[in-house]
C-alpha cells in the first residue's frame, strides 16, 4: 500500500564556487583547502616554508622557471627558444631536487632560501657564473624590495592606527605613534642611571 507523501527532491546540491547557495560554495572552498593542506602534509612528500611562513607544495618546475629566466635575463630573449638552454635548465633542476632530497628520501621540509641557495651552487658548479652573478642580484634586489615594501607595510599600520585621541578643542584624531614614541623615549632618558 503506497501512501500519498509530497515528493521530495532526492537531487543533492552541486559543490560548485558558483552556487548561490553560501553553505555550499563555504563547503566546496573548504573542501578544495583540504585537498592542498593534505598533499602539504601527506608523509613522503616534500614541502617548502615561503617567506611569509606558509607551506606548500615542492614544486620543481618552479626552479625551472626561477633558472630559465635567469638565463633570459643574461642571454637575452631569444635564449627562450634554445634547446641548450632547456637541456642546460633540465640538468640543473634535477641537479637542485637531488641535492635538497638526497638527505631526507622519504620526505620533509625545505626552506625557500635554501632552494635558492642550491641553485646558485648548480648554476657556479655548472659553470654558468654569469648566470649565477644575474641570479644572486636578482635574489638582492627582491630582497632590498621585500624589506621595503614591509617596513612601508608597518608604517601604513601605525598610520592607520585604531586609537583617537581628543584635543583640548573636543576634535578627535588617530594617535600618532612616533611622536608618543619620542615622547616617552625622552621622559625616559637617563633613567638606567637611577637604582
Amino acid at each position: 500500500m503506497q501512501t500519498n507523501t509530497p515528493k521530495q527532491d532526492t537531487k543533492t546540491p552541486e559543490l560548485t564556487p558558483t552556487s548561490t547557495n553560501a553553505a555550499t560554495t563555504d563547503l566546496t572552498i573548504d573542501s578544495a583547502s583540504n585537498a592542498v593542506n593534505i598533499a602539504v602534509t601527506a608523509p613522503g612528500q616534500f614541502r617548502v616554508i615561503r617567506r611569509n611562513g606558509k607551506v606548500t607544495t615542492f614544486d620543481g618546475e618552479k626552479i625551472s622557471i626561477a633558472m630559465t629566466k635567469a638565463f633570459l635575463a643574461v642571454e637575452g630573449g631569444n635564449a627562450a627558444a634554445s634547446n641548450r638552454i632547456h637541456e642546460i635548465v633540465k640538468n640543473l633542476t634535477g641537479q637542485v631536487s637531488f641535492a635538497l632530497t638526497r638527505r631526507i628520501p622519504d620526505g620533509g621540509t625545505f626552506h625557500i632560501e635554501d632552494i635558492q641557495d642550491q641553485v646558485e651552487l648548480a648554476l657556479m658548479r655548472g659553470g654558468h657564473q654569469k648566470i649565477s652573478r644575474a641570479y644572486v642580484i636578482y635574489r638582492n634586489e627582491h630582497a632590498k624590495a621585500r624589506a621595503l615594501e614591509q617596513e612601508q607595510q608597518e608604517e601604513a599600520t601605525d598610520l592607520t592606527s585604531n586609537i583617537n585621541i581628543t584635543l583640548t578643542d573636543g576634535s578627535t584624531e588617530p594617535l600618532d605613534s612616533k611622536r608618543l614614541h619620542a615622547i616617552v623615549s625622552e621622559a625616559c632618558a637617563g633613567l638606567h642611571r637611577l637604582r
